[in-house]
């Protein structure tokens, strides 16, 4: 099974969005200068036929409405993926809790 974890791309070069702005909420421009702070990721958790894969990539998604998670959620989420070996990411069972925000049910893409 493969599980797609699109995580936003939310950070300004050269300017700072602040950590409490919304995801929903960034302008065009803020959301495609994204991607330079965190490198993509792909983390295997078991083997490939029946294991789980996970995708942490700097998507030009747009949060959607009503998405509570903020730029600060953001950030955590992808300091803590890459303190974590691949090994650890799995034995986390979907992501460090720091994640859980941008997972919130009105955060996935429809």
């Amino acid at each position: 099974m493969t599980r797609l974890f699109i995580i936003f791309g939310i950070l300004l070069s050269g300017c700072t969005v602040p950590n409490g702005k919304l995801l929903s909420e960034l302008n065009d421009k803020q959301a495609d200068s994204v991607c330079d702070e965190f490198g993509a990721r792909t983390i295997l958790c078991g083997d490939e036929e029946t294991g789980e894969t996970y995708f942490f990539d700097c998507a030009s998604v747009d949060a959607p409405s009503g998405c509570p998670a903020t730029v600060g959620d953001y950030r955590a989420c992808l300091e803590a993926v890459e303190a974590l070996s691949d090994a650890s990411f799995c034995e986390t069972q979907g992501g460090p809790e720091a994640c859980y925000p941008l997972l919130d049910a009105d955060c996935l893409p429809e």
